[in-house]
């Protein structure tokens, strides 16, 4: 898996798609890209109304980690609620869901939605 980029650097000044500047100052997606391929990563997505949280693992052995969701009113960006979940399990080397909840259940869990 690798990543491509369109423009790495500027060869000039001004606006432009690079992640670097053009005397070779990073730029917020080069800050950003340092965590594209981190051995730990949580992916989220909703199908079908269910909301879904995978962790993806580089590392060699099982990784314990705390899970914290945070619900957002997006009216005003501001948090609803925390849910917290210890002691989940990531397999070494893997992609398993690591969370799973109708939406309109996790809404109710927040009551403030």
């Amino acid at each position: 898996m690798g990543a491509l980029f369109w423009q790495l650097n500027d060869i000039w000044q001004g606006p432009s798609w690079a992640s670097l500047e053009y005397g070779g100052k990073w730029k917020m997606l080069h800050y950003f890209a340092k965590h594209f391929f981190a051995p730990l990563l949580p992916v989220a997505h909703e199908k079908e109304n269910i909301f879904y949280i995978y962790g993806v693992s580089d590392f060699h052995s099982d990784y314990s980690l705390a899970l914290k969701i945070i619900v957002y009113d997006w009216s005003r960006m501001d948090p609803v609620c925390t849910l917290m979940i210890d002691d989940v399990i990531v397999k070494a080397g893997s992609a398993v869901p690591i969370y799973k909840e109708p939406i309109s259940d996790l809404l109710k869990r927040c009551g403030n939605c």
